[in-house]
């Protein structure tokens, strides 16, 4: 229904341990935009780890439940925009002081 996920540039990510233990699976049916998403699994536990997709080359969306320092979910990890908000559950209130977009909202392909 939801996700908590940050967005951070492939060139700002790094991995400390554990990339020999991601699989990964890629498919295009499902997305929104038609366009191919990436997802990497922990081999060991099958944790959604992050996302990578054709629509936001360079980037990646990791899930928020893998970060453990809770501190940073209230600085630096607080959402900036939730997207897809038109799906939300009636019971879902929206996050106060952030952005509402439609759609992938900012990471929506750009129109030719």
């Amino acid at each position: 229904m939801f996700a908590t996920n940050f967005t951070a540039l492939d060139t700002h990510t790094r991995f400390t341990r554990g990339e020999d233990n991601l699989t990964v699976f890629s498919q295009s049916k499902t997305t929104s935009t038609g366009k191919a998403m990436t997802n990497s699994f922990c081999k060991t536990c099958g944790t959604l780890m992050f996302r990578a997709g054709e629509v936001a080359p360079g980037t990646k969306f990791m899930r928020g439940g893998i970060i453990d320092d809770h501190s940073l979910h209230n600085t630096v990890l607080k959402p900036g925009v939730e997207i897809f908000s038109e799906h939300r559950a009636s019971w879902v209130e929206p996050v106060k002081g952030v952005d509402q977009a439609e759609g992938m909202g900012p990471f929506a392909p750009k129109k030719d």
